[in-house]
């Protein structure tokens, strides 16, 4: 699952699946202005404050929920406070990343090919083995904490 991160290129974002209903009816600037907003009121005043743009256009682009990778950032290491690895927020493999951007791109990237849409328990049993009950329930509350729910 992690492999893609070790020989790390950067592709090109897979074309656009709209995932939710009336994302399809929703134009990329509108969601990223929208949800950029949200991510960056969520994440105000801890490290990955101020990245709400990346999370949105990542999302978008990769066709996952955009209150997940930020949910998950809080959960695993308050949104970039304590990291183990280098910008890595999410407690994911043992990647480092050189920066916020292209950590965030690539985790999203890599929740959409490994793990699915949203906050799943199937997602959770595979993310975080052994502690999935704790982990579902935690990031889910945190993505409620961003928005109720994923549309605009």
């Amino acid at each position: 699952a992690y492999q893609y991160l070790i020989n790390r290129k950067e592709p090109e974002p897979e074309p656009y699946d709209p995932g939710p209903e009336g994302w399809d009816e929703t134009d990329r600037e509108t969601f990223v202005a929208v949800w950029a907003e949200r991510i960056d009121a969520y994440n105000e005043g801890w490290p990955l404050g101020g990245y709400g743009r990346i999370f949105a256009e990542a999302a978008y682009d990769y066709g996952v929920d955009p209150r997940w990778s930020p949910a998950i950032a809080w959960i695993e290491s308050c949104s970039g406070t304590f990291c183990f690895r280098d910008h890595n927020a999410w407690g994911w493999g043992s990647v480092d990343w050189p920066d916020w951007e292209s950590a965030i791109r690539d985790h999203v990237r890599g929740m959409a090919e490994g793990y699915g849409y949203t906050n799943s328990w199937e997602a959770a049993m595979k993310y975080c083995p052994g502690n999935e009950a704790y982990w579902y329930d935690h990031v889910a509350e945190e993505m409620l904490k961003i928005w109720p729910d994923d549309r605009l």
